[in-house]
């Protein structure tokens, strides 16, 4: 769709809801979902996004800076219908951040789109936030892969560039492992 369109018609838009899921049924079901895909180290989330039917908008800063006041523009996902939906992200975002935010965006749209017509907008707080963030945990580093890696190496640093995720998502993912593993 448009981005001025889209943007004009942001009030016929609802609220995105939590599923109110546990955080251990999310990252599963993340893996799941990364399984289905084929997920790789090298996988090309765009892509993916595209073969789902959404569109990805790079706002620019003069764009962010023009609507951010209406508060549309935060990394964001606006949904008309399933494989009908757009995903707008900063621009100028480092990769690994890029790739984290598609995957969150990814995770409220298999999540938490029961409805036509629904948003969501990062506001870095609530349960809706917490799947997010969760679903990317486990579809970016599954569970099986990532530790094949750590037990190559724990390294944070090694495992962030691999991955190509930011670090502390790989600290995070490394609490949620089982604590029969062998992580420093």
């Amino acid at each position: 769709m448009d981005l001025n369109l889209l943007l004009n018609q942001k009030e016929e838009y609802k609220p995105m809801q939590p599923g109110n899921y546990s955080s251990s049924a999310v990252i599963e079901f993340g893996e799941k979902t990364a399984e289905s895909v084929n997920m790789s180290l090298d996988f090309d989330l765009r892509k993916l996004v595209v073969k789902n039917g959404g569109t990805l908008h790079d706002i620019t800063f003069a764009l962010f800076k023009q609507y951010s006041v209406q508060g549309v523009l935060d990394n964001s996902i606006y949904v008309r219908k399933e494989g009908d939906f757009d995903l707008l992200l900063h621009a100028y975002l480092p990769f690994d951040v890029e790739r984290y935010i598609i995957a969150h965006e990814l995770g409220h749209y298999i999540l938490h789109a029961r409805d036509n017509m629904c948003f969501a907008c990062y506001n870095g707080t609530g349960q809706i936030e917490v799947e997010a963030y969760n679903f990317a945990l486990g579809f970016l580093m599954p569970e099986k892969l990532f530790t094949e890696q750590i037990r190559q190496t724990p390294d944070t640093d090694y495992l962030s560039f691999l991955f190509q995720v930011p670090k502390p998502l790989i600290e995070e993912r490394k609490k949620t492992l089982p604590q029969t593993l062998p992580i420093t």
